[in-house]
């Protein structure tokens, strides 16, 4: 079976409840669709995981980028025997850092030196988007849309931040052909349906599935080959 899901944000007791509940085994596929790290309490610990499942595809996210590049620009030293990381006080890291990536940063600062070279490495295991043939559907996964779409554009002519920051217009059919799906996260579905439910939305060829764990929503599973949704609750924010 073919799984998909996104937007963990380092809520690694969700994801284990969710892998059980559908219960996953080694000749399924999992995609995650990006946003492993930040906001939650085990971001780092959830991005080493699923980068080292065998049978898991990991895709980038927009929080997975901004973290691997601002990691990058964490300094640490020793002092009187001590290490303490400094903190870039860049305007791009700040605004990284107070929208999640202090969870991040956080568990980073607390590694070994080889852990935080293994986990460098773990952010260039991923992938920008993946293309699926499934029972007579095609299903695009990325992580937030295609952005600037265009019937006429390449998957792989679309930038970055196209498909990694953009917003769906799940208004409109991007393709012809009814028999063709996009799948994201990004954009959580307490947001775009009025009863504000933690819900997979579809609409128009649009699979959305980012039900807003990490804020006390959901943290959903799609199954691609049958188009069955599972959930878990989120963690306690009262």
């Amino acid at each position: 079976m073919h799984y998909v899901i996104s937007d963990i944000h380092g809520c690694l007791d969700q994801f284990h409840e969710l892998l059980e509940k559908i219960d996953f085994k080694e000749d399924d596929r999992l995609y995650v669709l990006g946003d492993m790290v930040d906001r939650g309490e085990a971001p780092l610990e959830v991005l080493h995981e699923v980068v080292s499942m065998k049978n898991a595809i990991p895709l980038w996210g927009n929080h997975d980028l901004l973290a691997y590049l601002n990691l990058r620009d964490i300094v640490f030293e020793e002092e009187n025997g001590v290490e303490r990381a400094l903190v870039p006080e860049e305007e791009g890291f700040m605004l990284w850092f107070n929208d999640g990536g202090s969870a991040t940063a956080k568990e980073f600062a607390e590694l070994t030196e080889e852990s935080r070279t293994m986990i460098m490495d773990d952010f260039k295991a991923l992938r920008v988007y993946e293309m699926i043939e499934l029972n007579g559907k095609s299903f695009i996964l990325t992580h937030a849309d295609l952005g600037n779409f265009s019937p006429d554009k390449e998957i792989s002519d679309y930038s970055l931040e196209e498909l990694l920051f953009s917003r769906p217009d799940i208004g409109k059919r991007y393709f012809d052909d009814p028999d063709t799906f996009i799948v994201n996260g990004h954009t959580p579905t307490p947001l775009l349906n009025a009863e504000h439910e933690a819900k997979v939305l579809e609409e128009n060829g649009h699979i959305l599935i980012d039900c807003g764990c990490v804020y006390g929503g959901r943290l959903a599973a799609y199954r691609l080959d049958d188009g069955q949704k599972f959930y878990v609750e989120g963690p306690d924010r009262t």
